[in-house]
């Protein structure tokens, strides 16, 4: 078979999840043909999926040497990195990438990421900002900016982009709970009960959302109702004693 007969037999083992077979499938492929970047990138692709971060690594690399002005190939490198924890090296892939296509919005987004980890919160902003104006539907990074937004102290603001977050389409459980905390810092407490029941309407067996509501509920001075949060706790973990986190 042709290398790209061996790339496709990967791809498919890919797609049905046969992650092992398919880095066997695009090593024959690379063994057909050494200068095939596809191959390099998808087994760098799979690597990285698996956790094998180093080994993506490599692949990237030489991906990199064969096709140079690539900018997808630096931001997969920059995400390896990125999971590694070598931020600054990951930050310089990224920006490779930006430097031969400044359009594409998940790279600002994983730079904000990046800057986020190293708690360098503004340039972080500046990334969501940038992905927002290039995709401004996505949630992901109205929540991202919502988050750092309340890393920064600016609460106000960070319960705007929860807001807009959840209207761009983001449901999970965390987001709200996040939110009411937020909202609970603010002294916003009926605001941020509501948020802890859509929380916990989307995930009852978190003992931190209970925790969370039954916090609301002291602050309203609503105790018979906090102690059925604490009372629900007690069922999800029974070896758990519920101390509010605020």
């Amino acid at each position: 078979m042709a290398a790209k007969d061996w790339l496709n037999k990967g791809i498919l083992s890919y797609n049905s999840k046969d992650y092992e077979k398919a880095i066997k499938y695009f090593d024959k492929a690379i063994e057909h043909d050494d200068r095939y970047i596809d191959a390099y990138c998808n087994k760098g692709l799979v690597l990285e999926g698996l956790g094998r971060y180093r080994e993506a690594i490599v692949c990237y690399n030489k991906a990199i040497l064969l096709s140079p002005n690539n900018e997808y190939l630096y931001y997969f490198k920059g995400n390896s990195l990125y999971y590694l924890e070598r931020y600054e090296e990951a930050l310089k892939y990224y920006d490779k990438a930006i430097g031969l296509n400044s359009r594409i919005a998940y790279t600002y987004f994983n730079k904000g990421l990046v800057y986020g980890a190293l708690d360098r919160y503004e340039e972080a902003l500046g990334c969501f900002d940038r992905a927002i104006e290039l995709e401004p539907n996505d949630a992901e990074t109205y929540y991202n900016k919502a988050l750092t937004l309340y890393y920064m102290d600016r609460l106000e603001e960070a319960v705007e982009f929860y807001e807009k977050a959840i209207e761009a389409g983001a449901g999970c459980a965390e987001i709200y709970n996040n939110m009411g905390h937020t909202l609970y810092c603010l002294d916003r407490y009926e605001e941020a009960l509501i948020c802890f029941d859509s929380a916990i309407e989307l995930d009852d067996s978190s003992t931190a959302f209970y925790e969370n509501k039954a916090s609301a509920l002291n602050a309203l001075g609503k105790y018979r109702d906090a102690g059925e949060c604490y009372n629900r706790i007690r069922e999800i973990d029974f070896n758990c004693r519920p101390t509010p986190v605020y």
